[in-house]
């Protein structure tokens, strides 16, 4: 009788990010490794929306005066004696154990304030027999704003200007978005490739 193999690698945790006050719904739905730090978590954020990782970002426990926040410290940050090291901050122990798994949010670029809701999920069989120790992009729904287009606010402008060849804004803002000239494809909200985020996320895996 041949003895049954038994994984000695945790169940991942599951998450579903949600990017907040969007014309569409725009989520992403992962699985990480259940040690991760919530210096890894941005990272990943950062790869499967994507963003570009130009700016500081943070961590919080509730968006109205949130009593545990952690992030990147950086000299600008030093005065903020709140805020956590996100490098030494576990996602497990300090929000699914400590926080019994209540929703938080991910807080990027302080200017444009995209905020991500982020919840966790039931994870299934299927998601631990496919689960290979690596995060994982499971499902993506939505098209990420460009950066630096001003927040929910600015990205409804960007929305009326962009697919309109007409609009007075239109030239100006493909040049200041350094957009080809002969690209003319309208911007589909709508739009994601969800294989692309993959090797986005593969890539970023190949480096650390």
């Amino acid at each position: 009788m041949s003895t049954p193999i038994i994984s000695i690698q945790p169940d991942p945790i599951k998450l579903k990010i949600s990017l907040e006050d969007m014309p569409v719904p725009v989520f992403r739905a992962i699985l990480v490794p259940a040690h991760i730090s919530m210096g890894r978590l941005h990272e990943i954020i950062q790869s499967v929306m994507p963003w570009d990782d130009e700016h500081l970002y943070q961590f919080i426990d509730k968006m109205e005066k949130p009593a545990y926040k952690t992030g990147l410290i950086t000299g600008d940050c030093m005065e903020d004696d709140e805020l956590e090291d996100a490098e030494e901050t576990s996602l497990r122990e300090e929000f699914l154990m400590k926080r019994k798994g209540a929703p938080f949010y991910y807080e990027y670029d302080f200017g444009d304030s995209w905020i991500h809701r982020i919840t966790f999920e039931e994870v299934s069989q299927e998601d631990k027999n496919m689960f290979k120790g690596k995060a994982m992009l499971l499902e993506a729904e939505g098209n990420c704003p460009p950066e630096n287009i001003g927040g929910p606010g600015g990205y409804q402008h960007f929305l009326t200007v962009i697919n309109d060849p007409d609009n007075p804004e239109n030239a100006s803002l493909r040049e200041w978005l350094e957009w080809d000239e002969d690209d003319r494809d309208p911007w589909d909200v709508n739009d994601v490739n969800i294989e692309i985020l993959r090797e986005f996320l593969g890539d970023y895996d190949k480096e650390i």
